[in-house]
């Protein structure tokens, strides 16, 4: 048996679960130091894969560009421009459209 956690420690702090999921909600729980349940701590997806970009670029391009469009069918220039957005709103302490905790979440992994 393996153990798959996907905690909710992307959103901002009111919408998410902190990491404690990444401990006790699996397969196996972390906080027990015991092996008697027959299943190993595996892996954990923290970010995986695109992680919804599409979706945030969609809706970047939707309220921050062009209030007319669907968001799925940007242009080229919407695209760069949303990409800016989003580049930039990565650095922000707070964030309005992309993750959050993800040094956070992978220090816990590593530990």
């Amino acid at each position: 048996k393996y153990s798959l956690t996907i905690p909710v420690v992307d959103k901002e702090s009111n919408k998410r679960s902190g990491l404690e999921p990444l401990i006790s909600n699996s397969m196996v729980n972390r906080s027990e130091d015991s092996s008697t349940n027959g299943a190993q701590p595996n892996y954990s997806f923290v970010r995986a894969h695109d992680s919804e970009v599409q979706t945030v670029i969609a809706e970047i391009i939707k309220e921050k560009i062009d209030p007319d469009s669907d968001g799925l069918t940007p242009t080229i220039d919407q695209l760069t421009a949303a990409f800016k957005i989003y580049d930039a709103d990565q650095l922000k302490t707070r964030k309005e459209f992309t993750q959050y905790n993800i040094p956070s979440t992978y220090a816990m992994i590593l530990t």
